[in-house]
């Protein structure tokens, strides 16, 4: 019996590490000067493995350079813009990672249910 309460202990522990790993959060920041002098700012936040997140959020924002100076002396400025998006992967190795961790720690409860009542003695 001592064997079945370390696999116990081993799927609970295995359960808890991936999800841990499927809901770890990560976070970019970025800032790039573009050819025509405005400046893109981004910022990345993801849950998950970063590389296949179950969740992404993503913000860019442009801000226009100093200016052009036409032949004609008109200065010409680019708009700025801004955007946002967010999406959830169902498909991905994060999702994995949840489902295993999940369904591990799930058979670790009913594993330790089953071995509990067949270890008990019945009452009369």
């Amino acid at each position: 019996m001592v064997n079945m309460k370390w696999l116990r202990i081993l799927l609970v522990i295995s359960g808890t590490l991936c999800l841990i790993v499927g809901f770890m959060p990560w976070r970019e920041a970025t800032t790039k000067t573009l050819a025509d002098g405005a400046v893109e700012s981004s910022m990345r936040f993801t849950l998950g493995i970063p590389s296949s997140p179950f969740l992404l959020i993503e913000q860019s924002e442009t801000k226009p350079g100093p200016g052009v100076v036409r032949p004609d002396g008109a200065i010409v400025h680019k708009g700025g813009g801004f955007h946002s998006g967010s999406s959830i992967e169902f498909i991905s190795w994060s999702m994995l990672s949840l489902v295993l961790g999940a369904l591990l720690i799930e058979v670790a409860k009913r594993w330790g249910r089953v071995r509990d009542s067949e270890a008990r003695p019945e009452r009369q």
